[in-house]
């Protein structure tokens, strides 16, 4: 799933592609990223970024989005990030595989809000049934998803929005 680490120029990553963004919005006006920004000035980066290659020269963010901004603000020049591929050649195959490692990167790490969880939903709506989805909510949701409540998601008036913020 993942290539081995390797180093990504800051400016080959596409900061505008926030397909694979599941949870708030960050940017450089994210005043949470203080911290965060400290320990990278401090440490370097702990984890690194992952990433899909969009084309020859440009790649999607799937998870990391703060510490992508934090060392594009701090003017890095790379990004340590491990890049995400599929064993199969299929664009459908891979995003699908994209779409379940960022949910699962969000949904591990923290508890996911409402609009998260609506919005992975529906990413993965776009591959999968609601009985496929459920099936495999727990070991990407960090949680158990009914079909009912699947259903409900995919329905919800808050659906278009959370895939285009």
């Amino acid at each position: 799933m993942f290539d081995s680490l390797v180093n990504i120029p800051i400016d080959a990553i596409d900061f505008d592609d926030l397909r694979y963004q599941i949870d708030e919005l960050v940017g450089p006006d994210d005043k949470n990223a203080g911290h965060l920004k400290e320990s990278v000035q401090g440490l370097g980066i702990i984890q690194p970024l992952i990433l899909k290659k969009k084309n020859n020269t440009r790649y999607a963010i799937v998870s990391g989005f703060k510490r992508a901004w934090v060392l594009k603000d701090i003017a890095a020049d790379i990004a340590p990030a491990f890049e995400i591929s599929a064993k199969t050649s299929g664009d459908r195959e891979l995003d699908l595989l994209c779409i379940k490692v960022a949910i699962s990167q969000r949904a591990f790490d923290k508890e996911l809000t409402a609009a998260a969880l609506i919005k992975g939903t529906a990413l993965l709506g776009e591959h999968l049934d609601e009985q496929e989805i459920s099936e495999l909510s727990g070991q990407v949701f960090n949680q158990k998803l009914n079909t009912g409540i699947i259903r409900e998601y995919l329905n919800s008036p808050e659906y278009e929005k959370l895939l285009f913020y």
